[in-house]
């Protein structure tokens, strides 16, 4: 029993002995110094001076200026007496009248009465032929018995010659009104006289056209 407590007691002391702290010296710590060194600064870069801008002008405004230069010659003074008979020698400008020169009235003649070119207008039986117009009836008008008469305006001049023919009344069928205009240039007429004096004329010219059947 009493070997069992005093191991026991061992047992305890080594327990306290090995758990005791330890009581050692700490180490010294030698403090470290830091300073902060700035870094140089660096320079900014040196940004490009603009271009001066040129005001827009006109092409003359650069055409450099040409300093004028002046030529000193060597002319002798001119005496004054010959400066004064120069003066007297030349004779003062005389002041020029313009008169405008006063036209005559010039007479105006009045105007020749026109006179009229109208052709004398006659009756159909006062028409005098040297020959009369050969008529000739169409072959499709004959097959078809077309007939009638033609109305024919006609102009003669004073020599008896065909001037103007035109249609005045139809026979109803165009292919003799057709025919008339061609037979009527075949005719030739008389002059037609007034007083001696042969004049223009105008009148109807009646064709007329008979089919065989």
């Amino acid at each position: 029993m009493m070997l069992a407590v005093l191991g026991l007691h061992v047992a305890l002391a080594l327990a306290l002995f090995y758990l005791a702290p330890v009581h050692s010296k700490p180490p010294q710590v030698r403090p470290v110094q830091l300073s902060i060194i700035a870094a140089p600064a660096q320079p900014k870069p040196a940004l490009p001076k603009p271009l001066p801008v040129l005001a827009q002008a006109s092409p003359m405004q650069y055409i450099p200026k040409v300093p004028s230069v002046i030529v000193a010659l060597d002319v002798p003074p001119v005496p004054s007496e010959s400066r004064l008979v120069a003066a007297v020698q030349v004779p003062a400008e005389q002041p020029v009248r313009t008169t405008a020169p006063v036209s005559a009235p010039v007479a105006i003649a009045a105007p020749e009465p026109v006179q009229s070119t109208s052709p004398k207008q006659i009756p159909p039986s006062a028409v005098r032929y040297l020959r009369e117009p050969s008529l000739t009836v169409p072959l499709q008008s004959r097959r078809l018995g077309e007939s009638g008469v033609v109305h024919l305006r006609i102009v003669v001049d004073a020599q008896g010659q065909l001037k103007e023919v035109s249609l005045k009344k139809s026979s109803g069928f165009a292919r003799l009104d057709q025919q008339a205009l061609h037979d009527i240039r075949t005719a030739r007429f008389a002059p037609y006289l007034e007083n001696g004096r042969a004049l223009e004329w105008e009148t109807t010219a009646l064709l007329s056209y008979e089919s065989e059947k």
